[in-house]
This record gives structure tokens, C-alpha cells and sequence, in this order.
């Protein structure tokens, strides 16, 4: 979520390398609504590479969509 829009509405075309500044804000993770981007492409291996990464961090350590109270800043 940004500050105005969602990033859904922002980022269009994904794959996307952005770079970004995120912010905890309240229980969420929002951006600062800026966005530097361009469109990429990624070959099979590089899928299957990021997409083992990604199940293994999912089942080893979680992934956080949700800030608990004590790391809240808003």
C-alpha cells in the first residue's frame, strides 16, 4: 500500500525492478509513493531460481505481511 495509491495501480507491468522506500505504518508495510522502475525479463532458470529461494523462506522463516504492535510505528 502507498501513501495514496496501491501499488497494484502503480506497478502495471510485473516483473518490475523498482527501487522503493519502504515504511512501517501502523500494522502494515507502506511505500513512500515513489517508484523508480523498469520492466524485466526473466529467463526459466532465473524464475525457478527465485521461485525456490522464495518457498524455502516461506517455509524456514515465514514471510511477514504484518507488522505485530511492538514493531509499529504509527
Amino acid at each position: 500500500m502507498g501513501t495514496s495509491r496501491p501499488i497494484e495501480l502503480v506497478a502495471t507491468q510485473t516483473p518490475m525492478f523498482v527501487k522503493a522506500v519502504l515504511l512501517p505504518f501502523k500494522d502494515k508495510v507502506i511505500y513512500d509513493s515513489f517508484l523508480e522502475g523498469s520492466p524485466i525479463v526473466f529467463g526459466s532458470g532465473v524464475k525457478k531460481m527465485y521461485n525456490d529461494v522464495y518457498r524455502e523462506i516461506k517455509q524456514t522463516k515465514g514471510i511477514t505481511t504484518k507488522l505485530n504492535e511492538k514493531e509499529s510505528l504509527g
